[in-house]
């Protein structure tokens, strides 16, 4: 079958009838489930997404995921500490895109810090973050960089978890 017969074909059916008629093709449905679908299908959609997309995509994706849940966590945890009840807050957070939770992190409870140099780093590595994440959801795969190495690369890699752990730590920290 070709690609386009199976598009076809997938339009037409269930997933369960399409699963049925592509087992009795011959298909083997193991390695279907260990396949990204999703990849497979853009791939075969956009030219821009190539190995080293992926990879840095990949990166991207969970170096993300841990800055949001940092920052989420830093709020919910003051909340708390407040009296605040945490499914309350937790649930507000989850109404809240990346941006505003940086905003709301920075401005209503880093907004006393007294090491202005320190903020601003903080600041800086949450925003790169956030950016970061926008070029993945908007294609911009090559602009996947840092420090002038693209984050499919492990110095790139390096160089960003490095400036988030200094950010949140202080260099000390860091060099220990």
């Amino acid at each position: 079958m070709t690609a386009k017969e199976i598009t076809e074909l997938f339009k037409s059916k269930s997933p369960e009838e399409f699963l049925k008629i592509m087992k009795g093709a011959g298909l083997d449905s193991a390695k279907m489930e260990e396949d990204n679908l999703a990849l497979k299908l853009a791939s075969s959609e956009y030219e821009n997404i190539k190995p080293k997309s992926i990879k840095a995509i990949n990166f991207c994706f969970w170096f993300c995921y841990i800055v949001e849940e940092m920052v989420t966590k830093s709020i919910v945890s003051v909340e708390v500490k407040l009296g605040a009840r945490k499914e309350g807050i937790d649930g507000i957070m989850d109404e809240l895109n990346f941006g505003s939770k940086i905003s709301l992190l920075m401005n209503s409870y880093l907004c006393g810090m007294k090491d202005n140099s320190k903020k601003s780093e903080i600041n800086g590595i949450l925003w790169t973050a956030n950016k970061l994440r926008n070029k993945v959801a908007h294609g911009k795969f090559e602009e996947l960089t840092y420090k002038g190495h693209h984050l499919s690369e492990l110095l790139g890699q390096l160089w960003i978890i490095r400036d988030y752990v200094k950010a949140l730590m202080g260099p000390e920290e860091v060099q220990k």
